[in-house]
């Protein structure tokens, strides 16, 4: 059709930094009876125990919580 594929996004090390970090948090999530439950402020902060944190500590909570919003709402749609 004559269209040139679009240049791959680069992911930025914010996004790479905060998505590596949920998916190492995600595994200490807790399920009742097969349902996931909300990662909780203790999940994160042993998670900065071990890890620490190089972003800013606010942003980098709001977007665990909403990643993890949105894991929860894809999962409760299955």
């Amino acid at each position: 059709m004559g269209l040139k594929a679009p240049e791959p996004i680069k992911p930025s090390f914010t996004a790479s930094y905060i998505l590596g970090a949920f998916n190492i948090i995600s595994r200490s999530r807790r399920y009742i009876e097969a349902i996931p439950l909300d990662l909780s402020l203790q999940d994160i902060q042993a998670y900065f125990q071990v890890y620490g944190c190089d972003i800013e500590t606010v942003v980098f909570v709001e977007s665990i919580f909403a990643l993890d919003d949105k894991f929860l709402k894809d999962a409760r749609k299955s």
